[in-house]
């Protein structure tokens, strides 16, 4: 869908229930049904766990149906799971002062967002909505593996190391010196007993990066598919099976790995997106103005500066640049957070 007439149809809530109305009316026994087989998956069955599930959304806005991230919030909250939320959800940690058009136009109350950066940045914008800083989402995900099942999974893996690397996404090929960070997991390796490497969707689906980790003797992990309903959950429990965490650029998985006690350290590297075509190259390009990039640059190098050390302990530093941009100091309680998403 070109932008000019994505943004016709998400001005108009009545449309948008239209188109997922029918969507619903043709996929929803399908989603239902894929969603209760894969929550009985080993996060191991990463194939399996990566490959598509049909578009079923229950939220107004595009984004909010990603992830599982609205289905989480309102588990917590004890909200219909079958009604859209009155907001729009940041469903990644966004760094630098972009903020994207379609948070402006959808015709919602609420901007749903992380922690204090980001609400100044949201609030220089001129964004004509309520800005909700809630914390860390993982915080509001049930683990997918809990009790006997996770002690016993934990044993089996002994001491374990977690690997982020940098992902592609649709359209856009993630590339690094794999060589590198291999090399460095393979220095830090011998103080633990498993390697687990966790792949995002769509690079689960590459054979050829697969063999790379494993033929390294890594484990490969996924958190499922992008429409995955339990996909904060699982990444919840992967995270929580590791004792260190290590990625080689600064993502959604910092915040997350040092709320949920993790330490974490960023092995930094040169990552390069290799758009599929010309005409995704160019919107990539020029999502971003000079400012933000600039202010994007800003935050990142203050991220990569207090995770350059491969410490096994998180430091007050750490922890106190994490509420900054992923605001901890935020987090709601149920009753709190259903007063305001209600």
């Amino acid at each position: 869908m070109n932008h000019q007439l994505k943004h016709f149809v998400i001005k108009r809530k009545w449309l948008v229930k239209l188109i997922n109305g029918l969507f619903n009316l043709k996929n929803r026994t399908v989603f239902d049904r894929i969603i209760e087989e894969r929550k009985l998956l080993s996060v191991f069955n990463y194939v399996e766990l990566a490959e598509s599930i049909p578009y079923a959304p229950r939220e107004i806005v595009i984004d909010n149906n990603l992830y599982g991230i609205a289905h989480a919030l309102k588990k917590y909250a004890n909200l219909d799971v079958k009604k859209s939320l009155n907001g729009y959800i940041e469903h990644g940690i966004f760094f630098g002062n972009l903020v994207r058009e379609d948070e402006k136009i959808y015709p919602l109350k609420n901007v749903i967002t992380y922690g204090a950066m980001r609400v100044k940045h949201l609030k220089a914008s001129g964004i004509n909505k309520d800005i909700l800083p809630i914390g860390p989402f993982i915080h509001y995900a049930v683990p997918l593996l809990e009790g006997e099942e996770f002690y016993k999974l934990k044993k089996e893996l002994g001491r374990v190391l977690l690997v982020f690397p940098s992902h592609s996404i649709i359209g856009v090929d993630s590339d690094y010196d794999q060589g590198a960070f291999i090399n460095k997991i393979e220095k830090i390796r011998s103080d633990y007993d498993s390697v687990l490497v966790s792949l995002y969707w769509t690079d689960a689906l590459k054979p050829e990066i697969v063999r790379l980790y494993e033929s390294f003797g890594y484990k490969i992990v996924s958190s499922g598919h992008r429409f995955d309903l339990n996909f904060l959950s699982r990444q919840r429990s992967i995270i929580e099976l590791a004792d260190f965490t290590i990625s080689n650029s600064v993502g959604t998985h910092v915040g997350y790995c040092i709320y949920l006690n993790k330490p974490h350290y960023i092995y930094r590297q040169e990552i390069k997106y290799n758009a599929h075509n010309e005409k995704l190259k160019k919107h990539f390009d020029a999502v971003r103005t000079k400012e933000n990039w600039d202010t994007l640059n800003e935050e990142l190098e203050e991220l990569y500066e207090i995770f350059c050390n491969e410490k096994v302990e998180i430091t007050e530093i750490q922890r106190k640049v994490v509420d900054k941009y992923w605001g901890i100091s935020y987090l709601r309680s149920p009753e709190e957070l259903r007063s305001l998403l209600n």
